[in-house]
C-alpha cells in the first residue's frame, strides 16, 4: 500500500491566516515542512480520507491527479474534512478527459450537504455509513467506529480501520478518545500503521475534542498493551495545528516515543 499525506494540518492550516503567534511567525519565514494544509490522506491512487477545501492545492503540490480516485472516506462534516463544493471540479470544463466513478462514504449529513453540488455528469454517489459497520469497498475492507466529533455540524463522525490484503491502517482524527469497543474488537490484532490526531501540541485541548502530545502517547501505550502495536507498526500523527512547535522540534519530541511526524506530501509504503 502506498500512503501519502496530502495535508497534515488542522482547519486553520499552518501558519494560521490571522495569527501572529511565535510559531506562525516562524513558519512564515522558514516555510518548508512547517507549512501544513488541512488534513487529508491518499491510499494508493483510488482511496482518499477527507475532502476539505485545501484538496486542490494539496494535489497540485504533490504533483498528482485525482482522476483515478474511486472512493472517499469522510470522517465528519466539519468544513476542513468535507467541502462539497470540490465536486464542481468533476464537471466538464474544469475537467478534460476520463475519470473514475466516485463513491463518497461518511456520516449521513454528507448527503444533505452535497445535494446542490451533484450533477449526473460528475458520476458521484453518496453512501451514508453506520458506526461499527464493516463494508467492502473495492479491494478494501473498511471498519468504522465513532470519534469524538458528534455535533450538529459534524454529523455522526467516524474513524476508520482500512484493510487491504491484510495490511491494516487505523485512522483517527478529530477525536480525544478511542472507544473502548474498538480495543475489544481489535484485541491482539497488530496494525501496520496507526495515524492519530495531534492538534494541540504540549497543551490539552480546552474542550477535550482533540488530542495533544501527552494524550497521543497515552493512547499509543493503551494500544500497545492491547496487542495492537508490534515491531512492524508505523505510528504517525495528523491534524497538526499551529499550537505545535515547528516541524523539526516536533520531530525531536515525538522521536522519544517512536512516533513519526509527517509533512505535506510525505509518502510511505507498507
Amino acid at each position: 500500500m502506498k500512503i501519502q499525506f496530502l495535508g497534515t494540518g488542522a482547519p486553520e492550516g499552518n501558519p494560521s491566516p490571522f495569527c501572529v503567534c511565535k510559531n506562525c511567525k516562524y513558519v512564515r519565514i522558514h516555510k518548508g515542512k512547517n507549512i501544513r494544509l488541512q488534513a487529508s490522506l491518499l491510499i494508493n491512487s483510488d482511496l482518499l480520507l477527507d475532502f476539505g477545501p485545501d484538496i486542490r492545492v494539496a494535489v497540485n503540490n504533490a504533483g498528482i491527479s485525482l482522476a483515478k480516485l474511486k472512493y472517499v472516506l469522510v470522517t465528519h462534516c466539519h468544513f476542513d474534512h468535507w467541502y462539497a463544493a470540490n465536486l464542481i471540479f468533476r464537471l466538464k470544463g474544469p475537467r478534460v478527459g476520463n475519470m473514475q466513478h466516485l463513491t463518497i462514504y461518511g456520516p449521513a449529513l454528507l448527503e444533505k450537504q452535497a445535494q446542490e453540488w451533484i450533477k449526473e455528469e460528475q458520476q458521484v454517489k453518496i453512501q451514508p455509513l453506520n458506526q461499527w459497520k464493516d463494508i467492502h469497498i473495492g479491494n478494501y475492507i473498511v471498519s468504522t467506529f465513532p470519534i469524538t466529533q458528534q455535533d450538529l455540524f459534524a454529523g455522526k463522525g467516524v474513524g476508520y480501520v482500512i484493510n487491504q490484503n491484510k495490511k491494516l491502517i487505523l485512522y483517527a482524527v478529530d477525536t480525544y478518545e478511542l472507544p473502548n469497543d474498538l480495543f475489544i474488537k481489535w484485541k491482539s490484532v497488530s496494525f501496520d500503521m496507526i495515524i492519530l490526531d495531534e492538534t494541540f501540541g504540549l497543551h490539552p485541548a480546552p474542550l477535550k475534542d482533540h488530542m495533544h502530545i501527552a494524550k497521543v502517547v497515552s493512547t499509543v501505550n493503551k494500544l500497545r498493551v492491547n496487542g495492537n502495536i508490534s515491531k512492524k507498526t508505523k505510528i504517525y500523527i495528523q491534524h497538526i495545528s499551529h499550537h505545535n512547535p515547528p516541524h523539526d522540534k516536533l520531530v525531536l519530541i515525538m522521536k522519544r516515543y517512536n512516533i513519526t511526524v509527517p509533512y505535506d506530501g510525505h509518502v510511505i509504503d507498507i
